[in-house]
């Protein structure tokens, strides 16, 4: 085999094993989280914290968590998540911030807050808002739903891609993961 057939043969390979390797970051490729409507209830000024109802309130705690990321599945470190839901009896706050608050992402882009389960009202279902923001990232409104809620299939605003499942326990629990575009 002569020097010439070798190198053919070496750019063949780099070229198949670069190939491999482009389709396999393109697959990894995650889908930015659908936007959704802010509503008439967002109210700027929200507290920094993770428990977002006041203490001795009665209703069905929901601790929701997971990640904030980007589309090539990186973590968006010191991402900025503003929550925002009705209390168990189906009514916005709009005087306090009882049912609001806001979180950093940590290094590995976790999130976490605990709120009550809030549930359907006039002809939405039950749902959680949510704005999301990193640096380098468009800044995303959105809604989580709830899986098995009766009035889903009646609300314009559910999407199966933000249906969360609860999982049941001393604190109910849910995860969802929000992927945000680059700028």
């Amino acid at each position: 085999m002569d020097a010439l057939e070798l190198t053919r043969r070496q750019f063949l390979q780099a070229a198949i094993a670069g190939a491999a390797l482009t389709s396999a970051s393109a697959a990894q490729r995650l889908v930015p989280t659908d936007p959704d409507v802010e509503g008439p209830f967002y109210k700027v000024g929200a507290p920094f914290r993770e428990e977002i109802f006041a203490p001795g309130k009665r209703g069905t705690q929901l601790e929701i968590s997971g990640r904030v990321l980007s589309t090539n599945g990186e973590a968006i470190r010191g991402a900025l998540l503003d929550l925002w839901n009705a209390n168990p009896q189906g009514i916005y706050d709009l005087q306090g911030f009882e049912f609001r608050g806001k979180v950093k992402t940590d290094s590995t882009g976790h999130y976490r807050f605990v709120t009550f389960r809030p549930p359907p009202y006039g002809n939405r279902t039950a749902h959680l808002h949510f704005k999301v923001s990193g640096q380098d990232h468009h800044p995303l409104t959105t809604e989580l739903f709830f899986k098995g809620e009766p009035k889903n299939y009646r609300d314009e605003y559910v999407r199966p891609s933000r249906v969360i499942t609860v999982r049941a326990g001393a604190v109910h629990s849910a995860s969802f993961d929000f992927v945000l575009a680059g700028v």
